[in-house]
């Protein structure tokens, strides 16, 4: 009994390792470009490569407007925000309920801003009004810039204010007491963002042409940089003086989406309110509307684009004095980013809410997130999440899989918290019909998959923190699998027509037809026939008989092919090997070697290079059926017959076994060959019949010959001399 089970395992472990293509194959994810295809929500995918837990970052507001246009946070920790559409000012203040502050029906608030006393000021577009909060935080207009937008409010240390707007691209002044005039003007349609650098000079970036200007303080101002893009959305100077701006367009193949569809986050000279609204709804394609950088202007002047090649586009930007890093919020995947001094991006998050607009300090430090689509506020906290989860991209393993194992590096060898699932099934995108997740079961270094065979994979990875300032860390991951052995595929198979490739040693092969003449090189021969078909036959050496081959296979386990030829007549069964161990196509071969007749190609592909005897799989294909012709066309029942004493007749049939007749010439005495058409005018069958006149020649003795060509390129002649 013993014995029996034995033999039984014997027997399945052979036929089992038939079905699997080896050596296994294996995915890695190794860098962030490949990573960053997945999802992860609560896990970081740092520039290097690895997945570490994200910082907390807890939602504190989530409003029924689909906009935040701006937020300010005052010294007591109160939050206040602009929303929109029909603008609603917010304070939210510990974890109460946000107390609404002002309503604008028909008018937007895209610019709040806090004095150096606290006092907060909203500016509304359209019509320019600014309006300042008393200290029982209730409305009163306090200017009027009679202008059509204001989009950026900016207190200097002396309380003054300085106001950004469009259509005119002006900069305003604006006193403590509320007297104000312009201070610059552009020359642009908008004046989008203001900074002050280390050295108290006001920075603008404008839209139409996407100028960086720096202003003095008496309104004299110069482009420090002009970023190739329509718009320079937002402006902040680091302490070593390096400037960063969030720099976009609209991309012209957008035009009529964008007209359709427009961006708020993007203006054109036919910007207004009610255009700018988009409803969460509609979700419009942003990657087909706005191109977008991360302009980086160094103190010593150099400037370089640090958010290239990427999907997302920059939305805002703040800069961490402690880290030494930026942060860049996007849309319209929510994404957070954090760029080091090096300027390698890492994703630190991605939020349920499409875009992150902005970024606020708060004094004593806290930074919040401000969202759209829908309105949101987040704080960030110094402390890990508790967990995060991140979940690959899908694995297509191109042909059913066996799953093997998933390798990974825990940094300092420590992976507690550390936790993989899998899932299988057989269509391109996961759903009911995959298996469930199932927890991969933990061995020495590496977990085993026990999901179940399948085409494609997904791996999640779930990360627990193991105290508030330390979580595991996950890098090199690596998922081994074993392709079942496909047998190789023959997608097309064609024997081409003959092709004439004339060695030198070509004219040497003469029709039996031209054995009977004597040729030599003595340019004096009196033999008209002798010139004719010694220049016919210099001219046009016999067709080589040669034929060509080619196919178009492929393996979809990417295994190299290797490939034979055969070759059966129509009226046998046995196949004949043209040749084995092809490389490639196409194979070229003397079809001469076989008689005239139908044949048929069978063209075998092999894996067997790249697998096990036991596991190699072929693949084949029957060609059409082609013929073989290497015999010229017959000339027969050729006669001349005299029908007036200045015309003759000519007539023949012209036969060939397998081809149709292609075309048939004659010539006299030497002359040059005529084409003439057969009885029915059309040489389109097998046997063709001729008759037709010509004038009788001059000379006492004449040399006629026929030259027929087959559609298989086949030549033959027939000859007939005649005289008086």
């Amino acid at each position: 009994m013993a014995k029996r089970f034995f033999i039984g395992i014997i027997i399945f472990l052979f036929f089992s390792t038939q079905l699997w293509a080896l050596p296994s194959d294996e995915k890695t994810y190794k860098n962030q470009q490949e990573l960053i295809k997945g999802e992860a929500q609560g896990i970081a995918i740092m520039a290097d490569g690895r997945l570490r837990l994200s910082n907390d970052v807890g939602k504190i507001f989530s409003g029924a407007q689909p906009f935040i246009w701006d937020m300010a946070i005052d010294s007591n920790q109160r939050i206040f925000i602009a929303t929109g559409i029909g603008t609603s000012i917010l304070k939210l203040q510990k974890s109460e309920n946000p107390d609404t502050l002002a309503v604008w029906q028909n008018a937007e608030v895209y610019a709040i801003a806090l004095d150096n006393k606290n006092r907060l000021y909203a500016a509304l577009s359209p019509g320019g009004q600014i309006y300042r909060f008393d200290r029982n935080l209730k409305p009163e207009l306090w200017v009027n810039l009679n202008v059509a937008y204001v989009w950026d409010l900016l207190f200097d240390e002396k309380n003054n204010l300085f106001a950004a707007t469009g259509d005119s691209g002006i900069i305003f002044k604006i006193s403590a007491d509320g007297k104000f005039s312009p201070f610059f003007h552009s020359e642009e349609i908008h004046v989008r963002s203001l900074a002050f650098d280390s050295n108290a000079r006001l920075l603008a970036g404008t839209f139409k042409n996407g100028y960086i200007f720096s202003i003095d303080s008496s309104g004299e101002g110069f482009v420090v940089h002009d970023c190739d893009f329509e718009e320079v959305s937002q402006l902040i100077v680091t302490e070593d003086h390096t400037i960063f701006a969030v720099a976009m367009s609209r991309k012209e193949a957008a035009a009529k989406a964008a007209a359709d569809k427009p961006q708020p986050l993007s203006l054109g000279e036919d910007f207004n309110l009610e255009s700018s609204v988009i409803l969460t709804e509609q979700k419009p394609d942003l990657k087909a509307l706005i191109s977008g950088g991360i302009i980086k202007i160094t103190a010593d002047g150099v400037v370089k684009n640090i958010w290239k090649n990427r999907d997302d586009e920059p939305h805002s930007l703040f800069f961490s004095s402690s880290e030494k890093s930026l942060y860049v919020g996007t849309g319209e995947k929510g994404r957070l980013y954090r760029i080091d001094r090096e300027d390698e991006v890492s994703l630190i998050d991605r939020l349920a809410e499409s875009q992150i607009v902005g970024f606020y300090q708060a004094p004593k430090g806290e930074l919040y997130l401000a969202t759209s689509n829908m309105s949101a506020v987040y704080r960030m906290e110094t402390a890990l999440r508790t967990s995060g989860v991140y979940v690959s991209p899908t694995i297509d393993a191109v042909a059913r899989s066996q799953w093997g194992t998933i390798h990974y590096d825990a940094e300092g060898g420590d992976d507690a918290g550390v936790t993989f699932f899998t899932r299988s099934g057989n269509t391109k995108l996961p759903n009911k019909t995959w298996s469930p997740w199932i927890k991969a079961k933990r061995e020495q270094r590496y977990v085993a998959i026990k999901s179940p065979r399948a085409r494609f994979l997904q791996w999640r990875l779930q990360l627990n923190r193991r105290s508030a300032t330390t979580g595991p860390v996950v890098k090199n991951v690596r998922v081994s699998y074993l392709q079942q052995n496909m047998p190789p595929e023959i997608i097309s198979l064609v024997v081409h027509p003959v092709t004439v490739q004339p060695p030198p040693a070509a004219i040497s092969v003469i029709d039996p037809i031209m054995k009977s003449i004597k040729t030599r090189d003595d340019s004096s021969d009196d033999d008209p026939m002798t010139r004719l078909l010694g220049r016919e036959m210099l001219r046009q050496p016999e067709r080589d008989g040669f034929r060509k081959v080619s196919w178009k296979a492929r393996d979809l386990n990417k295994d190299k092919l290797i490939y034979e030829l055969h070759i059966r007549h129509q009226q046998d069964r046995h196949w004949w090997t043209l040749k084995k161990e092809i490389a490639s196509s196409p194979f070229v071969w003397d079809s001469r070697k076989f008689p005239d007749g139908n044949y048929q190609i069978k063209l075998i592909a092999s894996d067997h290079q790249s697998n096990p005897v036991n596991a190699a799989k072929t693949g084949e294909k029957l060609s059409d059926w082609f013929i073989i012709d290497n015999t010229g066309p017959q000339i027969e029942k050729l006669n001349i017959i005299k029908t007036s004493n200045d015309s003759l007749q000519i007539a023949f049939i012209v036969k060939d076994q397998l081809s149709v007749i292609k075309e048939v010439h004659y010539s006299i005495n030497g002359d040059d060959w005529n084409w003439v058409n057969p009885v029915d005018l059309v040489c389109d069958s097998k046997r063709e019949e001729f008759v037709f006149q010509i004038k009788k020649p001059a000379e006492r003795n004449h040399t006629l010959v026929i030259r027929a060509k087959d559609d298989a390129n086949n030549v033959g002649y027939g000859r007939i001399v005649f005289g008086e």
